[in-house]
């Protein structure tokens, strides 16, 4: 389903998927090899919102990308669904109808 931010020039909900992201990352064993790995992990992830925001990547493909990388504790879908029921995004529909 075509979602579109309800107030585009608003970050709030990228600043909230950071920290999310951040968090969760943080309980996760850390690759001695490449430790600033999380951070660019955090970056990946919030340009795929991103890409999502700005129409280039659907929320199905968001979703299959977040499940790739599998984040314990963190659901990209949840998370949708959350910034959904806060009015973050609504249906390409229901805006057209408003």
């Amino acid at each position: 389903m075509p979602l579109r931010l309800h107030n585009p020039t608003n970050d709030s909900h990228i600043e909230d998927l950071e920290a999310r992201l951040a968090d969760h990352l943080r309980r996760t064993p850390i690759n001695p090899w490449n430790p600033g790995c999380r951070s660019a992990q955090v970056r990946a992830l919030t340009d795929v919102v991103r890409a999502m925001d700005r129409g280039f990547v659907s929320p199905e493909l968001a979703a299959r990308l977040y499940a790739d990388v599998r984040i314990d504790g963190f659901c990209f879908d949840r998370w949708l669904d959350e910034m959904r029921d806060e009015g973050v995004y609504v249906d390409v529909t229901q805006r057209l109808a408003a």
